[in-house]
């Protein structure tokens, strides 16, 4: 919208909609469509194993870095006590 304020454009043409470049816009859904029935979906169980797979990865590294965050904290702190 502020791309349109700041450039004004004649309201009256609509370059973008001429037959050539709908034609243009036609054949690249058409061939997305085509594109995307080729495609080898995972089942349902394989999209849920990867999904517990992705979650317990990502648990899993929270808690690695939080307990390496923690300890060297305390670390640093028994040291700084130290001085």
């Amino acid at each position: 919208m502020f791309l349109i304020l700041m450039y004004p454009v004649n309201i009256g043409s609509r370059p973008f909609l001429n037959p050539k470049n709908m034609e243009k816009i036609i054949n690249y859904f058409v061939s997305s469509w085509g594109e995307l029935k080729k495609v080898s979906w995972p089942t349902k169980n394989q999209t849920i194993n990867y999904s517990l797979l992705v979650i317990g990865l990502s648990v899993g590294f929270a808690v690695f870095f939080s307990s390496l965050d923690y300890g060297l904290n305390w670390l640093f702190a028994k040291l700084l006590a130290m001085r």
